[in-house]
């Protein structure tokens, strides 16, 4: 007969093998996701016990990792009794999965813990439509409902982090949700569909992780909107004055705010000896004016001004450089005296109103 101490022993090993069957597998096979799965779980860790609790466990995340004790990162971080992060790291190993069979093995699963995961979701439709086992309009029914799923749940961040979603990790599956659809849009031949959701994505993603701004642009190209848009680059404009549609053909309280804007942006140009740039941000604000669907009447015209430099600025690469014209971005805020977070977001509105990017010639200063 056993002795009580060996019967301890035995209900304590029965324990952790019972543990052990519903603990999170190694996660050492995530690839390219495994930092995500760190971010993501890091931000879920903080939301729980605090920003000031980010050092401590970044600090030990580092230990484990260095020590390759993967297993223990799950339950470090609390995922490990958390369903729909159970359905997520499923998902990731499914992405980084080389067998076909064994991915979907792994994104049924995943759903199996949480219905509304959106990669395991789009992953299925974008395979069914592979497989062909759904026509475009079917599938593309779907993907749709699957991104205002995401939409939903992160109605929020997608309205308030315009230009920065990319840095919540939990919002990377409607990105990448978004993407696929993008994707599947081009492969349907539904080109002005696509470029819809191309931009979409770049107004939301400005980092481009997507590589969407290359390929926007051939899409345009297959349109025919290429050259349009080259013959509208190519005429004419007087240097120091805005394009055409200037002060006489704005209605009365817009005409005012362009001139407002327009003065604040030459008193910060005009100790810069730079004649082009000076003339490119007035290009912009008098651009801003024209589109009624720009809401450059409201707020602070400090506040559009600074955007207006920054933007143009950042993609010229003069923000922070070594070049003879850079700058600092603190000049920006200082100058106008606004804060730095409403010059970014200033910034990122005016970039998706004008198109402004490294790909859009319009904007760019001769080198």
């Amino acid at each position: 007969m056993a002795s009580k101490g060996k019967r301890k022993q035995e209900k304590a090993l029965k324990r952790r093998l019972r543990k052990k069957n519903n603990a999170i597998p190694v996660l050492d096979d995530l690839g390219s996701y495994f930092t995500e799965f760190l971010l993501r779980s890091v931000y879920l860790y903080s939301l729980r016990h605090g920003q000031e609790s980010i050092p401590q466990v970044t600090a030990r995340i580092k230990e484990l990792v260095s020590e390759k004790r993967f297993d223990k990162l799950a339950l470090l971080l609390g995922v490990d009794k958390m369903p729909r992060e159970k359905a997520q790291i499923l998902a990731y190993r499914a992405m980084a999965a080389q067998d076909p069979l064994r991915a979907r093995q792994l994104m049924l699963k995943a759903l199996e813990l949480d219905l509304s995961n959106m990669d395991a979701l789009m992953w299925q439709t974008r395979h069914d439509f592979e497989t062909s086992q759904g026509d475009c309009a079917e599938i593309l029914g779907r993907m749709q409902a699957i991104v205002d799923l995401g939409a939903r749940i992160h109605g929020p961040q997608v309205n308030n982090m315009q230009g920065r979603l990319h840095e919540i990790p939990i919002a990377r599956p409607y990105l990448r949700a978004l993407n696929t659809l993008f994707t599947t849009l081009m492969d349907c031949k539904q080109g002005q569909e696509a470029l819809a959701v191309g931009q979409q994505l770049l107004s939301l993603c400005p980092g481009d992780m997507f590589d969407i701004q290359n390929r926007v642009k051939a899409l345009k190209d297959r349109l025919g909107m290429a050259r349009t848009d080259a013959a509208e680059d190519d005429v004419e404009r007087p240097v120091d004055a805005p394009p055409s549609g200037t002060l006489s053909s704005l209605d009365p309280e817009r005409a005012v705010v362009l001139e407002e804007i327009s003065e604040l942006l030459k008193d910060f140009c005009q100790h810069r000896e730079n004649t082009d740039f000076t003339a490119l941000t007035l290009k912009a604000a008098s651009l801003l004016c024209q589109d009624p669907s720009c809401p450059v009447h409201r707020g602070k015209r400090a506040s559009w001004a600074s955007g207006i430099v920054y933007a143009l600025a950042q993609v010229n690469g003069m923000i922070g450089s070594s070049g003879q014209e850079s700058f600092q971005p603190v000049l920006i805020h200082t100058h106008f005296k606004v804060s730095s977070s409403t010059t970014s977001k200033k910034s990122t509105q005016i970039k998706k109103f004008l198109q402004i990017g490294p790909d859009n010639p319009q904007w760019l200063l001769d080198s």
